[in-house]
């Protein structure tokens, strides 16, 4: 990639051939300096090699009502006390109070996120910034988490609380994602990593 470069040539002509006397009219010969300036202009800002940041916005959507008189039978069967089990994995359904309070969220960092992500900024700082400055102070962000062996590629993800609604999001080179979704069923928007 070349960088803008700045050529400066100075001409230096003296008049005269550089003879310093007296003219026949009694003034003193001068020296003649002549400056000339090459610039060239800057490159443009340009984006990511992956090109301009997409962006990418879910929001969960509401569980229809089962149809009047459905059946609940007919499931496979699985091991007993699964659901028991599992059952804190499932993410609560969100009241549209509280769907609306993180959809507003959504709305006060995804502008200032994709124009991070444009100038590509990827940087933990530069994310918790954005959020803090939208007023969310409460955030757990982490940065990428790299494939064993690995460095750790550029970007972060966070989530916060809003109400009973949880913000995800992830800034990364080529994409800004931000969902919206319920607690789990233990009331957390964190969910550890299952083996």
């Amino acid at each position: 990639m070349l960088r803008p470069v700045a050529l400066l040539l100075v001409t230096l002509v003296l008049a005269g051939c550089a003879r310093h006397g007296t003219a026949s009219d009694g003034v003193a010969d001068s020296a003649v300096i002549t400056t000339a300036i090459t610039t060239t202009t800057p490159a443009p800002v340009s984006v990511p090699p992956e090109g301009a940041c997409r962006r990418e916005v879910h929001v969960q959507t509401p569980a229809p009502p089962p149809p009047p008189g459905a059946a609940t039978g007919g499931a496979t069967p699985v091991a007993a006390h699964n659901a028991e089990n599992n059952g804190w994995k499932v993410r609560k359904q969100l009241p549209a109070e509280d769907r609306e309070a993180g959809v507003a969220a959504v709305g006060k960092i995804e502008n200032p996120l994709q124009a991070l992500c444009d100038k590509g900024f990827f940087s933990f700082d530069a994310t918790r910034d954005v959020l803090r400055g939208a007023g969310f102070d409460d955030v757990f962000i982490v940065e990428l988490r790299a494939s064993p062996g690995e460095a750790a590629p550029p970007g972060n993800a966070f989530y916060f609380q809003v109400k009973r609604a949880c913000v995800f999001g992830e800034v990364k080179p080529g994409a800004v994602r931000l969902d919206v979704d319920g607690t789990t069923g233990e009331g957390s928007c964190y969910e550890p990593p299952s083996h």
